[in-house]
């Protein structure tokens, strides 16, 4: 607070504060007072500076309400579907896909590259699956298979009282 004598010889009260202040040191917002030292403020005059005061705060929290639902709605819904969609997968199911729509921003070209590359996977399994079971030069299906197709047929034979 400063105190300073005009050119017309009334005292003044003067006052700063910096509101915000940049990276690089610089203030770039301040605000700033000031009033006759004599001066007397009508309650009126106070009772709108608070009332100002108050909806002014109600403002800043509406918006920073409304900035984190916003964050939530628009980014963070979509990354918990991607860290679902990953989880499944690293579990082992290929299945898994994050049921985001495509779009242009960023988080959905993720999606959509996550999503082809759990196709190209479940797809390679599949063929890695079927050559396992089958004779590559005949087609045919070989030992593996019938070690992984006579027990499930056995249960299902004994389920259903034929042999």
């Amino acid at each position: 607070m400063l105190e300073a004598k005009g050119e017309d010889g009334v005292d003044w009260l003067l006052a700063h504060q910096v509101v915000y202040k940049n990276p690089d040191g610089r203030f770039s917002a301040r605000a700033s007072w000031s009033a006759s030292r004599g001066a007397r403020f009508s309650p009126e005059a106070n009772r709108a500076m608070v009332r100002d005061l108050l909806a002014s705060r109600l403002q800043r929290c509406f918006l920073l309400v409304a900035a984190w639902f916003g964050a939530e709605w628009f980014m963070l819904r979509s990354v918990r579907a991607l860290l679902r969609a990953a989880d499944r997968m690293r579990g082992g199911d290929l299945k898994a896909r994050t049921g985001i729509r495509y779009g242009g921003e960023e988080l959905s070209q993720l999606a959509e590259a996550f999503d082809d590359m759990a196709d190209a996977l479940q797809q390679r399994e599949q063929r890695l699956q079927e050559q396992a079971i089958s004779d590559p030069l005949t087609g045919l299906y070989n030992r593996r298979y019938l070690n992984e197709f006579l027990p499930r047929e056995l249960v299902r034979s004994s389920r259903n009282a034929t042999r």
